[in-house]
């Protein structure tokens, strides 16, 4: 059954306008860190404005890096990819948490993305990424390795944006905050791709998805349960 709940999220995801219809076009991509054994290659897909693109297949097999491809993280070997002139990413990646400022605090850390959000709205951040009351007062030095994670995810909620590069979002989050980031990119009127092993989240976000299997990366037109 899929996970249909609509309770009120603590926050919403903030949105960058834009008039495209199509954020981003990829056209025979491919990528290896040895050039002659890619990890996946001649992959090819649309992702329009409001839809949610899933990655998913066995850890270690490639779905990070199809994801650093996309963010520009790691640069395309084969292929093309077409952004819309005003696309605007936010990225969230496994190594994201270095540059974190030690010295802020969690509530610095999140007004530093827009210094206008109000201390209401990056309160409610705070809260859904599970720093509620004092502890959102803490200093970055101070957090262990999963608390930075919870940070810099809510640094990507903050930031304006109408594609979102997710990475193992849920990996430090609990039952409430997993919800609570599922109901905002539910309502989320940019588009997502999400690397993730959640199948609450799969089966409620996925419009399309892309397989790892065989040694192949595979596009699917089509949704989690449908797969």
């Amino acid at each position: 059954m899929i996970w249909k709940r609509k309770a009120v999220s603590p926050f919403r995801l903030t949105i960058k306008k834009t008039p495209a219809k199509i954020i981003l076009d990829a056209q025979n991509i491919g990528f290896g860190y040895d050039e002659t054994k890619p990890l996946f290659e001649n992959l090819s897909f649309k992702l329009e404005k409001g839809k949610c693109l899933a990655i998913i297949g066995k850890n270690g097999k490639g779905k990070s890096t199809l994801l650093n491809v996309l963010a520009g993280e790691l640069a395309l070997q084969q292929g093309s990819l077409s952004f819309h002139p005003e696309t605007a990413i936010a990225h969230f990646g496994q190594t994201n948490i270095q540059r974190l400022n030690l010295k802020h605090t969690i509530i610095d850390e999140i007004y530093e993305v827009d210094p206008l959000l109000g201390i209401t709205k990056v309160r409610a951040i705070c809260g859904g990424m599970m720093f509620s009351g004092k502890s959102a007062e803490k200093e970055i030095s101070v957090l262990s390795g999963g608390e930075r994670s919870r940070v810099m995810l809510g640094k990507i909620i903050a930031t304006p944006a109408n594609l979102l590069f997710l990475d193992e979002p849920t990996n430090h989050l609990d039952m409430y905050s997993i919800e609570a980031l599922t109901e905002a990119i539910q309502s989320f009127e940019g588009s997502t791709i999400l690397v993730t092993h959640s199948e609450m989240m799969l089966k409620t976000l996925a419009d399309a998805l892309i397989i790892f299997h065989q040694g192949k990366a595979e596009f699917f037109d089509g949704s989690y349960e449908a797969f």
